[in-house]
């Protein structure tokens, strides 16, 4: 399914803070995944709970990221997400700072 020159990549779902209820419920749901990967796929829960391990993987970091995405505050949460995943570094970027810091 996500295969690009034969090589598949970890999937990570971003780690995010969890899913504040809006009345402040101090209840957890323990479907709220399901729900996001119906509601991105339009798969129903049957259909979902047929899929193998990888693809639901797929559709739930898919959905995560989909939603997380429609508004600014995800987007900021993705971001962050993404900078903590970062192990090496950009090279290019701290070259071009170090010239403009010693003038070389």
């Amino acid at each position: 399914m996500a295969q690009r020159n034969n090589v598949l990549k970890k999937l990570k779902i971003p780690l995010i803070p969890a899913v504040a209820d809006s009345g402040g419920s101090t209840y957890e749901t323990q479907t709220y995944d399901l729900k996001l990967v119906r509601d991105y796929s339009g798969f129903t829960f049957g259909e979902i709970m047929t899929l193998g391990l990888f693809s639901y993987s797929l559709l739930l970091r898919d959905s995560i990221i989909c939603t997380l995405g429609k508004t600014e505050e995800g987007s900021e949460m993705l971001r962050k997400a993404w900078l903590l995943e970062q192990t090496e570094p950009e090279v290019k970027e701290l070259d071009s700072k170090a010239v403009m810091i010693l003038g070389e």
